[in-house]
């Protein structure tokens, strides 16, 4: 009886060694089942498993390093990383947490370097967050989000840099408030009634999207969605038909670099001025439908539509011609990407657009502080033009620090409109924003608002949560209030950097 005590003792301090907060390097795998705090650089060479509801704090400017796998155990409660470090792991990361829990990843950068290119997974009926200014990235293989999954990314940027991404049966994903979501080279699949929605964000996916049985694709209240190849609505990868696709642009744009195939009984409906843009050809077909109720709907190759199921409400309903809804005569350029890259010898600023109507030229700006531009180029338009079209410029001048770029288009009657801005350089932070006045009664036309950038983006909401306007700085640091009735409103400011701030609005 004494040995057997003697190697329990032993099993169980060997259990809860492993089970401690390393505060030095570790050779092999480490547990850590209570909360830990690592508050300087720290290498782990085998797995990490986070367990028992155990929250793990990196602190700002530390790295932790793991050499193989970061993975919650199973049925592990609700696991959280945060504190604003950095976390690199060698393996793939593997949430294997397969009841009403999850892992939270806030404030923290996670890098999943996966060098055996496998699938990052994110398992049955798990939850992944990833909140606050958070970044997680996929360095090579894909990932998946598997069968009644969720994956919530919310004011924070995922990416997969090399692989694809599957969205699986009844899996959701949730990309809200700002954020990013970057396929960067690879093809993304939305399966049998999965949901990808995209709420004031932004998603850009360089390769084809499949969006199959049931699944509902949902762009919404500004956010974005950029495909650089084909987009298929009913369609399973293989090409076979998949039924009932659904796609729902409400105030948000899709850009489609390749070809759109809308077939099978599938539905796209453009509401709220939404856009969506192809470049190829589009076949509607085996009773699909594209609605555009309020909104833009343009091509810029053929199209087919046997079963006339496109068809506009807008101004403009003759959708055979290209273009069909009501912002086709007031989008002179059509942009499908404008984005800019360091270099060792500068900045390249590419861009390209989808369509172009009597344009004269693009103007490029430069800013050091995100309010005062001025031009560093000029460059010729193709007049007009309904075929892919880009564009590129080397600047030249290396900044340390944070640089805004503008792209402006004139048409050849000298009218002028602002695309987009961009950003280089620095990090998330922003100066001080603040509204002036915040309390309006009906005499006043507008506000201003101090410490905004030309990369921000406002809206404002009411007391119900619905969103009753939403605007930019490109040109301007006021917003429109003359139309708002009596009461309390909230203006939330964001950046394209992940900066976020809400303020209050009194209309008397």
């Amino acid at each position: 009886m004494k040995t057997l005590f003697f190697y329990s003792t032993l099993l169980l301090l060997g259990l809860s060694a492993w089970a401690q907060c390393p505060t030095g390097n570790v050779t092999g795998d480490r547990t850590i089942s209570s909360n830990c705090t690592i508050s300087s650089n720290l290498t782990i060479s085998g797995n990490l498993t986070i367990s028992n509801s155990a929250t793990l704090t990196i602190n700002p400017g530390v790295v932790l390093t793991v050499g193989g796998v970061l993975q919650s155990s199973y049925q592990g409660g609700v696991i959280t990383i945060n504190g604003g470090g950095t976390l690199n792991a060698g393996g793939r990361l593997y949430n294997q947490v397969r009841t009403v829990t999850s892992f939270n990843i806030s404030n923290v950068t996670v890098t999943v370097n996966n060098t055996s290119s496998t699938t990052v997974l994110n398992d049955y009926r798990s939850t992944l967050n990833i909140t606050n200014g958070a970044s997680f990235t996929v360095v090579q293989g894909n990932f998946e989000n598997d069968n009644e999954t969720n994956l919530n990314i919310n004011n924070s940027t995922f990416t997969v840099t090399s692989g694809k991404f599957l969205n699986d049966f009844q899996a959701d994903i949730n990309l809200t408030n700002g954020s990013q979501f970057n396929v960067s080279s690879g093809n993304m699949e939305t399966e049998d009634q999965s949901l990808f929605l995209i709420d004031d964000s932004d998603a850009y996916i360089n390769g084809n999207m499949n969006n199959d049985y049931r699944a509902d694709l949902v762009v919404q209240n500004g956010g974005t969605l950029t495909i650089t190849g084909d987009f298929n609505n009913g369609l399973q990868p293989n090409g076979t038909g998949a039924n009932e696709g659904s796609v729902t642009v409400n105030n948000g744009t899709v850009s489609v670099g390749g070809d759109l195939n809308n077939t099978y009984g599938s539905d796209i409906s453009v509401d709220g001025g939404g856009s969506v843009s192809v470049t190829g050809n589009v076949d509607n077909a085996q009773a699909a439908t594209i609605d555009v109720s309020d909104g833009t709907f343009s091509y810029g190759g053929t199209i087919n539509d046997p079963f006339a199921g496109v068809s506009s409400s807008s101004t403009d309903s003759e959708c055979t011609d290209g273009c069909c809804g009501s912002g086709c005569t007031a989008l002179p350029v059509s942009l499908l990407s404008f984005e800019a890259e360091s270099r060792q010898i500068g900045t390249e600023l590419k861009w390209s657009t989808v369509s172009e109507q009597s344009n004269d030229y693009f103007t490029l700006e430069k800013s050091l502080n995100g309010t005062d531009f001025q031009q560093i180029a000029q460059i010729a338009g193709a007049g007009d033009s309904n075929t892919k079209l880009s564009y590129s410029y080397m600047d030249a001048a290396s900044h340390a620090s944070k640089v805004y770029y503008r792209l402006s288009q004139t048409d050849f009657d000298g009218t002028h409109v602002y695309l987009k801005v961009v950003v280089v350089g620095g990090d998330k932070t922003a100066s001080t924003v603040r509204l002036y006045p915040n309390v309006v009664d009906g005499t006043q036309a507008q506000i201003n608002v101090e410490g905004v950038t030309a990369d921000m983006s406002w809206k404002l909401i009411d007391l119900n949560g619905n969103s009753v306007d939403c605007g930019s700085f490109i040109d301007s640091q006021a917003i429109e209030v003359g139309q708002l009735t009596k009461g309390l409103y909230v203006v939330q400011i964001a950046s394209s950097t992940g900066f976020l701030k809400t303020e209050k609005l009194v209309v008397k």
